[in-house]
């Protein structure tokens, strides 16, 4: 991955449980986090439509705030740069993990909140 020969540290499929009231509801499969600070979703749709938009904050929301990139390899490449919350707070949920570790992307108590 091209991220990576950049020296960047990126994690493909990363698990996040979808915690409601102290109770697991759901899982969400992130495409790509990077460096632990940027949650990054493919498409490779015609266009973005706004329910990629809210895939996309959905998974900022369940990680506790922060950036992430909606990219689409379509007809034309596109991007959208989304922001929940505090954008200097980049996914405080999943940086409690140990982000290199894969295995330990399914023990996370990232939530939803109420």
């Amino acid at each position: 991955m091209v991220l990576r020969e950049m020296g960047l540290e990126a994690i493909e499929e990363r698990h996040i449980k979808v915690i409601f009231h102290n109770k697991v509801i759901g899982t969400f499969w992130v495409d790509i986090v990077v460096a632990g600070k940027i949650v990054i979703e493919i498409k490779a749709a015609k266009e973005l439509e706004s329910r990629d938009e809210a895939q996309l904050l959905n998974y900022l929301k369940c990680a506790g705030g922060g950036v992430g990139l909606l990219v689409n390899f379509g007809r034309t490449l596109t991007y959208r740069r989304l922001v929940m919350g505090d954008p200097e707070a980049n996914l405080p949920n999943l940086v409690a993990l140990n982000a290199s570790d894969p295995s330990d992307a399914d023990t996370g108590s990232d939530s939803l909140s109420d």
